[in-house]
């Protein structure tokens, strides 16, 4: 049952014009050969025999009684060329049927704790399908293809400056042209080579030449185009018409693993044109058993129950499972979310008192207790070491590994987290050496504070704190590493999350006007600044349930939490490059427990933390229209999916 072509019979009657008022009538037989390979169904017309039925005639000149069998020969000939010529060159004879577009991948995310900050992004699912092997069968008004697919994944549609003018096949190439240039093939005429032109290439680029014989990849070459307004390359194959009737070369742009063109070349009608011997009557049963089996084959299927308008086209879902599988493994998307518009954020919360005990008093008398050996371990240099070689190009024979390069999105952000470790450690050794200068002047003071926090220690909310902030720049989710599980039933995708965020603010402290003295040190505390925001390195692997509709595969997530840092954070801002700020206060104040007795709202954000509330948008794959065109017309379906099938029902 895997058979490539199919051949009925054909009975004509011809009328040939003979330059008189009657034209002379003929009988023709012959048959058609049915063959469905790539994307496209052809039918072959060929006549092997050629009656005359007409008897005293005049033909070109010549009078005749009877038709001699080399008049017939003769007409035989011409009707095959004309019909060859009309019918198929003119690709009247071909239905092209565009039976499983993927469509594409929308993924996206919003930042919840912001007013409308969302972003989406979709990706087109490009591959190219082959054709192992076909059964078709020719019923009264319908015909059925049962096809085996094969798959080559990520290729999609090229920039439009990049195309090919010219491609052919041709016998050679001689002085960089085509020569013996034939659009069919015949075992009398060596076809090798497979000749194209770039234009527009306004950079160094490659291009790859992918043969297929009969739908299976046989043969792949890479050429190297250069900048040029018209460059021309070929690549060459040993062609036999014997091992396969059609041959294709599908040009691909390596860089993007783009479609440029594809071109076709058959076996030459006429070789199809010499007279069968006749065989013996064929058996009644055999085209019974052929139907049995072939019902057999599509058991399942909903062609053997219904005869459609225009076509039917049913895919089965482990295939569609497989083909999406295959086109999602590879890629990455990008969704970067512009925060340039938003609104400040004001933010509010309460300066409760300080803890006298964790300040500075563990025994009832009010004693030194302030240890100053400052050191700077904790500032230890970090760096990010991640091996960002990624495959560029990948065989579609056996998927290894072409040509190795380095992943610039990966580069990016390796480099951009080196440079914000290098930040944080620049502000922790700052941070220290504060921090040692700070701590003897708190360390005299040390038993003053002690007296006079005593004093409000039972106070209510020392004072109220007020944070303005304006968020810019851009804030990044990269998906990757998609899987589809099971029978369609689950994704899996990676989500990584990056930021280039800058900050700019104000934070002011409002005391309570019974504090006295602390109160008139405490309104100083305000001050404009300017910070950057640095998310951790994270990877999220995510794994969802697919629910299908119609038309598409949808898979929702739950949101989560982000924390990222401020560097440096408000407070740091404020008393570190005015460290008389806490020491004037006389109450043995840092940084750290000026933070900690802040509640409310803003009370992270004071201590340098700035949580995201992420929100993943629904991955969705929406699956595309099929087609089926011929002679000029284009007929389009919806996708519907059921539990064991994906179905296009074609109508006119």
């Amino acid at each position: 049952m895997n058979s490539v072509k199919t051949t009925f019979a054909i009975e004509a009657t011809l009328q040939i014009a003979n330059g008189s008022d009657e034209p002379l009538r003929a009988n023709l037989n012959g048959d058609a050969i049915l063959t469905f390979s790539g994307n496209q169904l052809n039918w072959l017309p060929r006549f092997d025999q050629l009656k005359v039925s007409d008897s005293g005639f005049e033909f070109e000149g010549q009078t005749y009684s009877e038709a001699t069998g080399e008049l017939e020969d003769m007409l035989l000939h011409r009707v095959n060329s004309e019909v060859a010529d009309a019918v198929i060159v003119a690709g009247r004879n071909v239905v092209q049927i565009n039976a499983l577009p993927l469509g594409q991948i929308e993924v996206g995310a919003a930042l919840t704790n912001f007013p409308d900050v969302a972003a989406t992004k979709t990706h087109a699912l490009g591959g190219v399908f082959t054709v192992a092997g076909s059964s078709i069968l020719v019923d009264r008004g319908t015909t059925s293809i049962a096809a085996d697919l094969g798959f080559i994944p990520n290729i999609s549609d090229c920039p439009a400056d990049l195309q090919v003018s010219r491609s052919t096949f041709a016998r050679q190439i001689v002085n960089r042209e085509p020569v013996g240039i034939t659009r069919l093939l015949d075992e009398k005429v060596a076809v090798s080579h497979f000749f194209t032109e770039i234009s527009g290439a306004t950079r160094p680029t490659a291009v790859v030449h992918y043969w297929f014989a009969d739908g299976k990849p046989v043969e792949l070459e890479e050429l190297s185009v250069e900048p040029s307004y018209r460059w021309r390359t070929w690549s060459s194959m040993s062609i036999d018409p014997k091992l396969a009737s059609n041959w294709e070369v599908i040009v691909v742009e390596k860089e993007t693993g783009c479609i440029l063109h594809s071109l076709a070349i058959r076996t030459d009608p006429a070789m199809a044109l010499t007279p069968v011997p006749e065989e013996p009557a064929a058996d009644p049963a055999s085209f019974s058993t052929f139907r049995e089996e072939f019902e057999q084959r599509v058991s399942g299927f909903s062609i053997q129950g219904e005869r459609p308008d225009i076509a039917l086209i049913e895919i089965p879902l482990p295939f569609l499972k497989d083909a999406l599988h295959a086109s999602l493994k590879d890629i990455q998307i990008v969704v970067d979310i512009d925060t340039g518009d938003l609104p400040a954020q004001r933010l509010s919360g309460n300066l409760q008192p300080f803890n006298v005990a964790d300040i500075l008093c563990s025994k009832r008398e009010c004693v030194a207790q302030r240890e100053c050996d400052t050191g700077f371990t904790q500032c230890a240099r970090q760096r990010d070491t991640r091996d960002c070689t990624t495959c560029l190009f990948r065989n579609p024979l056996n998927n290894r590994c072409i040509n190795e390069g380095i992943d610039p999105i990966c580069e990016a952000a390796r480099t951009a987290q080196n440079v914000r470790y290098e930040r944080a450690r620049s502000a922790c050794l700052e941070r220290e050496a504060a921090a040692g200068q700070d701590c003897g002047r708190l360390r005299s003071q040390e038993i003053r504070s002690c007296e006079i926090d005593r004093e409000y220690s039972d106070a209510g909310a020392f004072a109220g704190v007020y944070m303005e902030l304006k968020t810019t720049g851009r804030f990044t989710a990269v998906y990757s590493e998609f899987e589809i599980e099971g029978n369609l039933a689950r994704i899996r995708q990676n989500l990584d999350f990056s930021a280039a965020l800058k900050l700019s603010g104000t934070i002011r402290f409002a005391p309570k006007t019974e504090l006295g003295p602390l109160a008139a040190c405490m309104n100083a505390w305000q001050k404009s600044f300017d910070g950057i925001v640095v998310l951790p390195q994270l990877a999220n692997s995510m794994i969802g349930t697919i629910v299908p509709t119609q038309t598409a595969l949808v898979t929702t997530w739950t949101g989560q939490v982000v924390t990222a840092s401020i560097s440096p954070s408000p407070l740091e801002a404020l008393f570190v490059e005015n460290p008389n700020l806490l020491a004037n206060c006389h109450i043995g104040l840092t940084v750290g427990k000026v933070a900690a007795a802040v509640t409310g709202a803003n009370s992270k954000y004071v201590a340098g933390s700035y949580p995201f509330e992420i929100q993943p948008s629904p991955s969705r794959i929406d699956l595309a229209r099929a087609s089926v065109a011929f002679d000029g017309e284009v007929f389009n379906a919806m996708p519907v999916l059921s539990s064991t099938h994906l179905k296009y029902e074609v109508r006119d």
